[in-house]
């Protein structure tokens, strides 16, 4: 049985950090995929805690907190993957703040686009398709916008040949062509890339950069 000092690692599966509003409405507020931690400092819960809600079947193991203390003493390469995850999960934050600046449809490219980033991170996508464990209100829910508008949004993206969703899939076209669209940059995914670099001229006329 997990204790509530322990610290939860996701194995396989999809859930999210969420909020819910004074008006009853709920906010996704970071995707947990495997190889993510749910809460590395269960210490500091629950002043600065979110629940957690899964999006699809998850399989969870969890660890002593001060076990995982004592590990990271022991192995210094275990200390800096913890601070890479760390920093990677900040800049996730600071992007899907960003991009509430931008259009709606540039705003659920760039989170495809993310999302195929990192579960192929983890083996579970390639250049072509990726698995879609989030229904279209859970997708508004993450960049702040209606069921409806991201039923339009998916279908200008679809018109444009950028991606088509079928079976709980998401289809690439042309992976390099979507993220020209959208200007995206996976540097703020990889450990100790630039959160906000960009790596190609592409992504110039892009409401957004990275």
């Amino acid at each position: 049985m997990s204790d509530a000092a322990d610290v939860h690692f996701l194995l396989d599966g999809m859930a999210s950090r969420y909020i819910i509003l004074a008006d009853g409405r709920r906010v996704l507020l970071g995707f947990l995929l495997p190889g993510d931690f749910c809460d590395l400092h269960p210490q500091l819960a629950p002043v600065f805690a979110h629940p957690i809600i899964s999006i699809s079947a998850c399989s969870v193991a969890h660890y002593p907190r001060r076990a995982l203390a004592a590990w990271r003493g022991e192995f210094p390469a275990l200390a800096t993957a913890l601070e890479r995850w760390c920093l990677v999960d900040g800049a996730i934050t600071r992007r899907w703040l960003t991009n509430m600046a931008i259009p709606a449809e540039y705003r659920l490219a760039h989170l495809l686009c993310e999302l195929r980033t990192r579960l192929a991170q983890v083996g579970q996508a390639d250049e072509a398709s990726f698995p879609l464990f989030l229904t279209q209100q859970e997708m508004g829910e993450a960049i702040a916008i209606s069921t409806v508008h991201i039923n339009r949004s998916l279908q200008h993206l679809k018109e444009l040949g950028l991606v088509r969703v079928m079976n709980h899939r998401v289809f690439i076209p042309d992976l390099a062509r979507l993220e020209s669209f959208v200007g995206f940059d996976s540097a703020y995914l990889e450990p100790g890339g630039g959160a906000f670099s960009r790596n190609s001229s592409a992504a110039a006329d892009s409401p957004i950069q990275g």
